[in-house]
C-alpha cells in the first residue's frame, strides 16, 4: 500500500509539473511572437504584454469561465460610454482627502532650492542606517521649481503596463486626453492601437535600468538608453529613487548619464524625495479621524 501510494503521488506530482511547464512553454511563445526583443529599436523593457498573457492564459488553462478584462474594457468604456456618469461630488471630496495627506504639487520632485550638496537622504522603506548623500551633479539635474506646480487639465488619463489594454483599441481614446500618465517607462510604439502614443509623463523605477539596459555596462546598453529617452520630448520621467536603499547604485549611474547627456534630451526629471515617509507621518496625525475617499465615477 506505500508503495502504490507512493507511485500515486509521483504520477500527480508530474502531471503538476507538465501543466506548469505547459503554461510556462506558451508564456514564452506569446512573449517571442508578440514583444519587442531586449535591445530592439523601440527600447523600454518588455513589459506591455508579460502579466497580461501570461494571467490571462493561465487564468483561461485553470478556469473555463473566466473572461478576460480586456472584453470588459471594450464593452464598459467603447460600446456603453452613457452608463458612466462624472460623479463631481465624490470627486471634490477625493481631492480634498489626497490634500490633507500631502501637498501633490511641492511633493512632486524635489528643488534645487530644497535640497543642499552633502545632504543626507534616507530611504522610506529600508533601514535609517542608508543614505544617500546629495551630490553637485545630482543637485544640478533637479528642477528649479514642481514641474506640475499650477498646473490643471481636464482631462487625464492614467495608462498601467500589465497588458490588460492588449486588444482593446483604446489607443486614440487616449491620445486625446489632455494629460497622460504611464507607469515604468513602458514601450508605446508597437502596441499603439491599443495603448496609445501620447506620454506626458512615465514613471521610471530604478530597477528598469539594471533589467532592461543592463546598467548602461556597454555603449549598446547606453545607445538604447539614450533612443528611448528621445521619444519623451518634454515629457516627465518621474524617478523614486528614495523608495529602497537598492536603488542606490543605479541612481548614481542614472546621475552620471544624465549629467553627460545635459542639453541632449528634453526629458523633465523628477525625483521626489521621502515622499512616502510624508504620507505615513500625516496618516498617523489624523489617525483619530478616519475618513472614507469616495470615488469619481459611477456607473447610471
Amino acid at each position: 500500500m506505500v508503495r502504490i501510494a507512493n507511485a500515486l503521488g509521483l504520477v500527480i506530482l508530474s502531471v503538476a509539473l507538465l501543466i506548469l511547464s505547459l503554461i510556462s512553454y506558451v508564456s514564452i511563445k506569446k512573449d517571442s511572437i508578440f514583444s519587442t526583443p531586449k535591445y530592439a529599436n523601440s527600447g523600454g523593457p518588455r513589459i506591455m504584454f508579460h502579466a497580461g498573457f501570461r494571467s490571462q492564459f493561465a487564468m483561461n488553462f485553470l478556469d473555463p469561465s473566466f473572461i478576460p478584462l480586456t472584453n470588459a474594457l471594450n464593452e464598459e468604456l467603447q460600446e456603453k460610454p452613457s452608463r458612466w456618469k462624472f460623479n463631481k461630488t465624490a470627486f471634490i471630496q477625493q481631492r480634498k482627502e489626497i490634500f490633507n495627506y500631502i501637498d501633490v504639487a511641492n511633493n512632486f520632485s524635489l528643488t534645487k532650492n530644497a535640497v543642499r550638496v552633502g545632504q543626507l537622504m534616507h530611504y522610506d522603506y529600508s533601514s535609517h542606517k542608508y543614505v544617500f548623500s546629495i551630490s553637485n551633479d545630482f543637485k544640478s539635474l533637479l528642477p528649479d521649481s514642481s514641474p506640475i506646480l499650477n498646473k490643471n487639465y481636464n482631462v487625464c488619463a492614467v495608462v498601467g503596463n500589465s497588458g490588460i489594454l492588449t486588444g482593446s483599441q483604446c489607443g486614440s481614446e487616449i491620445d486625446r486626453s489632455d494629460f497622460v500618465f504611464r507607469c515604468n517607462f513602458a514601450p508605446t510604439e508597437v502596441f499603439h492601437k491599443d495603448v496609445g502614443r501620447k506620454i506626458n509623463l512615465t514613471t521610471f523605477n530604478p530597477s528598469i535600468l539594471e533589467k532592461y539596459y543592463n546598467n548602461l555596462l556597454t555603449i549598446q546598453d547606453r545607445n538604447n538608453f539614450f533612443l528611448s529617452l528621445k521619444k519623451l520630448d518634454r515629457a516627465i520621467l518621474w524617478i523614486p529613487a528614495f523608495f529602497f536603499h537598492t536603488s542606490a547604485t543605479v541612481t548614481r549611474t542614472l546621475v552620471d548619464f544624465f549629467v553627460e547627456h545635459k542639453g541632449q534630451l528634453k526629458v523633465q526629471l523628477a525625483w521626489p524625495g521621502n515622499i512616502m515617509q510624508y504620507v505615513n507621518s500625516q496618516k498617523k496625525t489624523r489617525s483619530n479621524h478616519p475618513e472614507t475617499i469616495g470615488g469619481s465615477l459611477e456607473i447610471m
